[in-house]
């Protein structure tokens, strides 16, 4: 770090305030508000007991929260805080992703699902979806690419980009024909998808 003050960055100027460099100043002041304030304070101070110096019979810690609401209510105990349940939807259980679903999704979404799901078995459906649509994995590359036909009426290779999360035309000239002894078959895939049955 840089000893002369003159060439403080902004960096080292923001560690000087908020860092421990600043908590060290603020302990050091007399003010008791702001010991308060960097060091926090006890909470048997505020009147409530150490809960976890006698442990239950069944060996649980005991818990703060039905006790104490918050500090600035006069009566703190049980009932004191808002009374409020929940709605029933939040014990409710999201209905489970069938297979069948993954035929309705954009072509971002079930690369999402493919890239973030590693060996799961919803990836392997979801690669079996995708050569549905004519994309196949190249393993060599490892990424996903297609054959199009461009506006001229050209059979173009288009691959998935994960960087831009775009298509992209492929710019390595790759030889559609030459490419197949590294392309994954859909074979493959089918047979993954038919072994996690």
């Amino acid at each position: 770090m840089n000893k002369n003050p003159k060439n403080h960055t902004a960096e080292e100027k923001g560690m000087d305030i908020y860092g421990l460099r600043g908590l060290l100043k603020l302990i050091r002041v007399n003010n008791e508000d702001m010991n308060t304030f960097a060091l926090g304070c006890d909470l048997t101070k505020l009147g409530l007991s150490n809960l976890n110096s006698e442990p239950d019979t069944g060996r649980r810690r005991k818990v703060l929260y039905p006790f104490f609401s918050t500090p600035w209510a006069d009566n703190v105990g049980p009932g004191s805080g808002p009374d409020y349940t929940l709605p029933m939807c939040y014990y409710m259980q999201p209905p489970a992703l069938k297979t069948s679903h993954l035929s309705k999704f954009k072509l971002e979404t079930l690369f999402y699902i493919f890239y973030n799901m590693p060996r799961d078995a919803l990836q392997v459906y979801t690669a079996k979806e995708l050569y549905n649509r004519n994309w196949v994995y190249h393993k060599l590359l490892k990424t996903w690419i297609t054959e199009e036909t461009s506006a001229e009426g050209v059979k173009v290779i288009v691959y998935f980009d994960v960087v831009s999360w775009s298509r992209r035309l492929d710019g390595r000239n790759l030889d559609w024909s030459q490419e197949q002894a590294n392309i994954m078959s859909r074979e493959e895939i089918f047979n993954i998808c038919d072994q996690r049955r």
